[in-house]
């Protein structure tokens, strides 16, 4: 329950090695990489042609698999659990076969890409040739003679009668094919003698010669590319099904993928080392514990080495490694999505456990809904196996699945209803006692953060500060509450820290002036406190909606349990009912407990703002791999 104290290490070796040593720590998995700064002495590394080889076949097989997706089922389902296998069986499995089959997946990708292409080209021919279709004449045979003049055009359709006899009166023909849209197509027929008379009207009426590079009629090359079009349809149908074909070799995909992406990774690791001719200098972080171990281990892989294990250097902050025990590390997530404590500063994680463990409860508080959340959850754990934070979040709910029976059997609740008496009381009975109780918890909560904050400043040789920042708020208040339930201490107590508070709180100031205003800031200061404490009646009216809804439901089935269909019915509004409230409180409690502990608790102590310790390691996306 602490954060981990970091070493600096830092790794010099021949480059002849680094292949040998980069394969070491990628299965340690120990050392948090630094990437070193170019310098005068040495230049940053370059991946060069085995970088470029790794990322190119990891393209592919990316490519490959982001093509076939399309053709079958490639994302596993919600509860079905990630392949696993031990480093050396996904290192060493074969992978012929699947590069056969990501060299067809992109060869059929490629083919499809043609046929596409042609077919969007027909298209395009097809729509230009429809409005033309009325024409019965040979497109070959529509051009000059040496006595007439014949066009394909449009003419804008408010011109077209004018348009019509103007070539009229010339002695000529206009014969309109389709009378649609702002531009009627139209065959223009005229003596040649009548040319410069007849470019006259056709300028006047907005006419747009067409060019159809076909011989036949437009009607003849519509169903001939129609039939060809069929013909792509089918050589399509086809490709695609043989890209579904080889969606049989999904799993040799995945386990090609992860191959190459650690393969990648490696590579990719020479750009974070500083080079020379013939060396190279690896640096980065080891936590304290393990940094022999991390010696012993990479002098084993080659007797050439020379490592330098030291204290972090002054100025230099290095990454954080929380350590916590088994119930408390899936709390770590709530922690990571507020910020990633700095390694000068306390882990929160262990101090905001039980209380979010303890609000969750309260705001579902239902017993009946608190077994199946439990339930749930630890299925999913033990079916889906998920990994990470998402591994962490259903455990932090399994466990608050257990806070909601324990608290659902203390108020009473069971599924909407009081099948067993409470242990304590039930809110809806004693609205006023549950709210209070909840400001109290607040109080707590509060109290908790502002003493996390004075330990700190304690820690950190600051005694001074830990007392007039805490102690003073701490008493008034605690004081408060105190003097309002008729206890006459509370009053002392309530002076005693709004005097220290005045007193102190302008310390930091220079001048009588500015001391005195620093601690009538202070007094104001303490306003904040009374929202902070109003936040927690979010506990009161969370609670008391899941009872209500729950209760709700129980009551529309019970009026519909007059006859057999309605007792069908009665059960279809319990079972949805109910999982629709479970579901939809559950994901309330779950963001409100969060609230309660980013913005009423860690602003009292956390700062945050560190780099997380993520050791250089096996990173895979479709198979876990588990210890030999």
């Amino acid at each position: 329950m602490a954060i981990e104290r970091m070493k600096k290490v830092k790794i010099l070796g021949l480059t002849d090695d680094f292949p040998r040593i980069s394969r070491g720590l990628q299965h340690l998995s120990m050392l948090h990489i630094q990437a070193i700064e170019q310098n005068v002495d040495l230049q940053k590394g370059e991946g060069g042609a085995a970088l470029t080889q790794a990322q190119e076949a990891f393209n592919r097989v990316q490519d490959a698999m982001e093509f076939l997706s399309g053709y079958g089922k490639t994302k596993k389902g919600f509860l079905e659990p990630m392949p696993t296998m031990t480093e050396e069986e996904l290192c060493n499995a074969p992978t012929e076969h699947a590069w056969q089959v990501v060299d067809q997946a992109l060869a059929i990708e490629e083919e499809l890409a043609k046929i596409r292409a042609q077919q969007t080209q027909m298209q395009t021919q097809i729509a230009l040739l429809q409005p033309y279709t009325a024409l019965d004449a040979r497109v070959a045979d529509i051009a000059p003679t040496a006595h007439a003049i014949m066009l394909l055009g449009t003419v804008q359709q408010n011109m077209a009668q004018a348009f019509c006899q103007a070539v009229e009166e010339l002695g000529g023909v206009v014969n309109i094919l389709q009378r649609d849209g702002e531009n009627w197509p139209v065959f223009v027929c005229a003596h040649q003698e009548e040319a410069e008379a007849l470019q006259s009207a056709m300028r006047l009426a907005g006419f747009a010669q067409t060019t159809l590079n076909i011989t036949g009629t437009p009607r003849e090359e519509i169903e001939k590319l129609q039939q060809h079009m069929q013909t792509l349809h089918q050589m399509r149908l086809e490709q695609e099904q043989k890209a579904a074909g080889l969606m049989d070799a999904i799993g040799e995909l995945q386990i090609l993928y992860d191959q190459c992406g650690i393969r990648q990774q490696r590579e990719a690791l020479v750009e974070q080392t500083g080079q020379t001719s013939k060396t190279f200098l690896l640096t980065g972080w080891v936590v304290a514990r393990k940094a022999d171990r991390l010696r012993e281990e990479l002098n084993r892989l080659s007797e050439e080495l020379y490592i330098e294990i030291e204290d972090p250097p002054e100025g230099e902050i290095p990454p954080t490694a929380v350590r916590n025990g088994k119930w408390l590390r899936p709390f770590e997530a709530i922690t990571d999505m507020y910020s990633h404590p700095l390694p000068t500063e306390m882990d929160p994680t262990a101090l905001m456990a039980p209380f979010f463990f303890c609000f969750f409860g309260m705001m579902v508080s239902d017993a009946g809904y608190g077994i199946l959340l439990t339930i749930g959850a630890l299925l999913l754990l033990k079916i889906a196996k998920p990994r990470g934070m998402m591994g962490q979040i259903t455990a932090v709910v399994a466990m608050g699945g257990i806070s909601t029976l324990i608290w659902g059997a203390v108020f009473g609740g069971w599924f909407g209803e009081e099948l067993l008496p409470a242990i304590w009381f039930v809110p809806l009975e004693e609205p006023i006692m549950m709210l209070g109780f909840c400001l109290a918890l607040g109080m707590v909560h509060l109290s908790a953060g502002i003493l996390a904050h004075a330990w700190q400043e304690w820690k950190a040789r600051r005694p001074l500060d830990a007392v007039c920042d805490s102690l003073f708020i701490l008493c008034t208040l605690w004081g408060i509450p105190m003097l309002l339930l008729g206890w006459n201490v509370g009053m002392y107590i309530c002076l005693f820290g709004l005097a220290g508070l005045l007193l102190t709180g302008g310390r930091a100031k220079k001048g009588f002036f500015g001391k005195v205003t620093g601690g009538l800031s202070s007094l104001y200061g303490l306003t904040s406190y009374l929202s902070d404490i109003l936040s927690y009646s979010r506990l009161f009216g969370m609670g008391l909606t899941t009872g209500v809804i729950g209760m709700v439901f129980n009551t529309i089935a019970g009026m519909l349990m007059g006859n057999p269909i309605g007792m069908v019915i009665a059960v279809l509004v319990l079972v949805v009912g109910h999982v629709f409230n479970l579901g939809i409180n559950a994901l309330g409690a779950y963001v409100h407990a969060c609230r309660l502990q980013y913005i009423e608790f860690y602003g009292k102590f956390f700062e945050g703002g560190g780099q997380a310790f993520v050791p250089f390691a096996y990173q895979t996306k479709y198979i876990q791999i588990q210890a030999a």
